[in-house]
């Protein structure tokens, strides 16, 4: 699967979780934001002013400013976000990809990540690795031994419950 396909993906799948949650204002696509961002302005420098408007200029603002600011990403720019965040902390789990996140960006959420790291092969084949079971090692020949226990069920034959190995 090519990146670009990965990303178109993983942004439907972003919409998608979105479109079924209450959380206003979390996600949005980028004609969504910017169209919000329009609003906003409108809401900031308009005379006569709706309800709407207030509610908006209560809640948000568009300033100019020197210090460290966390963005809002609009979802189709989420995905390469997450994507250098996470090589840039070496195939980080969850929580290192989060801080990572949280120090820039505000709406990227852990449902989010979640999706991300879903999609990720070589997160996907770290989680795959099973048990490995070891030998037991000794000096001498025969002096232990090892029995692995393949299948061990109950069955029933003719009404009585059985063990078979």
């Amino acid at each position: 699967m090519s990146d670009y396909e990965k990303k178109e993906r993983c942004l439907q799948r972003i919409l998608a979780t979105e479109d079924m949650k209450d959380s206003h204002f979390n996600v949005m696509s980028k004609e969504k934001f910017e169209r919000f961002l329009m609003d906003v302005e409108d809401a900031k420098f308009n005379e006569k002013k709706t309800p709407l408007q207030y509610s908006r200029l209560k809640r948000f603002n568009i300033i100019e400013v020197c210090k460290p600011v966390k963005y809002f990403l609009p979802a189709e720019e989420i995905y390469d976000i997450i994507d250098a965040a996470h090589i840039s902390i070496g195939h980080g789990g969850h929580d290192r990809l989060k801080n990572e996140t949280a120090k820039k960006y505000a709406n990227v959420t852990k449902e989010i990540i979640n999706i991300y790291l879903s999609m990720c092969e070589v997160c996907q084949r770290k989680k795959r690795r099973g048990l490995v079971s070891k030998p037991i090692l000794h000096t001498e020949m025969n002096s232990r031994c090892q029995v692995d226990l393949i299948d061990m069920q109950l069955q029933e034959d003719r009404g009585r419950k059985r063990k078979h190995v």
